[in-house]
């Protein structure tokens, strides 16, 4: 016995010590990170996974407190009255079944841990209960049903429901957490297992509460951040706060079967744009020639590298441009990576030649605060292009306040709509602000 207590007492020292460290990865106390890239910072000697890392090991975590005790006064503990459908041994497992019973049983999917059939051994009897939904009675239940329950020897009994925090889901448990007039976050990006907030006013002083509760309904995710202002710089990044959870923010996710790794806080990444690459990737050819102006962490380039095409990433972001290389790596596939001002770039593919047998190029210019411009700045340089090199595709990136704009803007920066123009609308920013993508070819004579 002596030995067995022995060879215990390590593992009960380990688990302390794994407790310890969890409830220590979450500290009341806010963190900003300032996601500016910097080559020549020591982050860039580390290189991106050692720099997110190094970076939240130096800021303070946020701490594990009870989402209750961030509210005083505040019990998130409920007792509910309702009525229960008690049958012999497992029969309220199959009376659950019944597609009828659907919306007649307790939302077990809503309150998460929550078992709506329990199962009851009395004299070594056993018998089941089949929760129903508040207000639910014997009359609204079909006939046919009270006809099983009858026929099996079963019967509907009172039964008494305690509910707590852990049975909640994410808005439920905000909805009564958050003060009255305060809206639930009603959408949030996940990258990897950070979930990436853009508060409203009204519910920044709440962003702990917010994060944290996040993070107990999704377990795969560790960290909740919190936009700090708007995407801005020449690198297409933002200040974040972390609101709760770990400060890592090197990530790892997959896309369309792609492997992606990058420090979410040094490039620009946005989830919310994976149908949009896939769309653009559906009107590429494996004969095509693609160049990326704007690429990021080289998502769309290295899809349509995996299609075939001959495919050229550029990144004015050096860190960018380096998570670019490693997931051409990471997923066995070749590439052109830059990292040069797009002006330059632009000039040079407009001034060079396609690739050899090519049947057209296509260029993509994902960035909305500025593409329409710089392309009107080069407009004559692609005329020359069509001219001399055969069909130019163009992918074009706007911010609007309605389709009715875009054109307009357009016809200003390049002096006329082009032919065939179609404008697509990838998705709503924020109130009357939407992102649009331009399309149009432009074919030799």
């Amino acid at each position: 016995m002596k030995r067995l207590c022995a060879s215990l007492w390590p593992l009960l020292g380990i688990q302390a010590l794994l407790r310890g460290l969890w409830r220590s990865n979450c500290g009341r106390a806010s963190v900003t990170l300032h996601c500016r890239s910097s080559s020549s910072s020591f982050r860039g000697h580390l290189g991106p996974r050692c720099a997110a890392r190094s970076l939240g090991a130096q800021a303070p975590e946020v701490l594990n407190t009870s989402p209750e005790e961030f509210v005083p006064g505040i019990r998130l503990d409920r007792v509910e009255q309702l009525l229960a459908i008690r049958m012999p041994g497992h029969l309220a497992h199959a009376l659950k079944r019944l597609p009828e019973m659907e919306q007649l049983t307790y939302p077990g999917k809503r309150n998460r841990g929550l078992r709506v059939v329990l199962n009851e051994r009395n004299e070594g009897i056993i018998s089941s209960l089949l929760l129903l939904k508040p207000g639910v009675d014997r009359d609204a239940l079909p006939q046919h049903v009270q006809e099983q329950i009858e026929a099996a020897g079963g019967d509907l009994v009172p039964h008494t429901l305690r509910l707590s925090y852990e049975n909640l889901g994410y808005r439920e448990a905000l909805r009564q957490l958050l003060p009255e007039g305060v809206d639930v976050p009603s959408r949030y990006e996940t990258v990897g297992h950070i979930a990436h907030f853009n508060l409203q006013e009204q519910q920044w002083p709440h962003r702990h509460i917010i994060g944290r509760v996040c993070l107990d309904k999704n377990p795969l995710l560790r960290t909740a951040v919190a936009k700090v202002g708007e995407v801005y710089g020449r690198f297409r990044t933002f200040e974040m706060e972390v609101i709760s959870g770990s400060n890592e923010t090197y990530v790892a996710l997959k896309e369309h079967g792609l492997r992606l790794e990058f420090d979410y806080s040094s490039v620009y990444w946005n989830s919310r744009l994976s149908t949009e690459r896939r769309r653009i990737l559906s009107q590429v050819s494996p004969e095509d020639e693609v160049v990326d102006l704007f690429a990021g962490v080289g998502a769309l380039a290295l899809l349509c590298a995996r299609q075939g095409c001959r495919v050229r990433a550029n990144d004015l972001n050096p860190e960018a441009a380096v998570a670019i290389r490693r997931n051409a790596a990471l997923n066995g596939l070749e590439l052109e990576v830059s990292c040069a001002d797009a002006t330059e770039v632009l000039q040079g593919v407009l001034q060079g030649r396609r690739a050899p047998m090519a049947s057209r190029r296509h260029l993509v210019m994902n960035l909305p605060e500025g593409a329409l411009e710089l392309l009107g700045s080069l407009w004559p340089l692609a005329i020359a292009s069509d001219a001399a090199y055969g069909e130019l595709a163009m992918h074009v990136y706007c911010f609007a306040r309605s389709v009715d704009d875009v054109l307009p803007r357009l016809e200003s920066c390049l002096g006329a709509v082009p032919d065939g123009t179609v404008v697509h609308l990838v998705r709503d920013v924020a109130t009357s602000k939407y992102m649009f993508c331009v399309e149009f070819t432009i074919r030799s004579p």
